[in-house]
């Protein structure tokens, strides 16, 4: 790396290795998880959350006072646990993905 070079950011290593732009997508109703192309999901039918990288499970809650807007960190008092995903049990492939950072997103379904 030269003088005054930033280092490259993971997930811009992902984007220039491949088209990987894939993101989990949780179905409430059914309680279905999947992973899609995110220009594949429907945005007006998903709330999109981050995820961090090398996470394991992911808790969501829905915060009440603020219109059923969804979250992922910081539970509080008035907020309703919504669902608990395990993400030991993603294929390698994408596992690996999830690990170094190119899995980043998750769209849930409105409650």
């Amino acid at each position: 790396m030269l003088g005054n070079e930033e280092p490259r950011s993971t997930s811009a290593r992902c984007t220039k290795k491949g088209n990987w732009n894939r993101a989990l997508v949780l179905d409430t109703e059914s309680g279905f998880v999947d992973i899609q192309r995110e220009s594949d999901v429907d945005g007006s039918e998903y709330q999109k959350l981050k995820l961090r990288k090398g996470q394991k499970k992911v808790l969501i809650y829905m915060q009440q006072d603020k219109q059923n807007r969804l979250k992922t960190e910081n539970f509080e008092k008035n907020d309703v646990f919504l669902a608990k995903l395990s993400l030991d049990h993603l294929g390698l492939a994408n596992r690996a993905l999830l690990l170094f950072g190119c899995l980043t997103t998750l769209y849930v379904s409105a409650p």
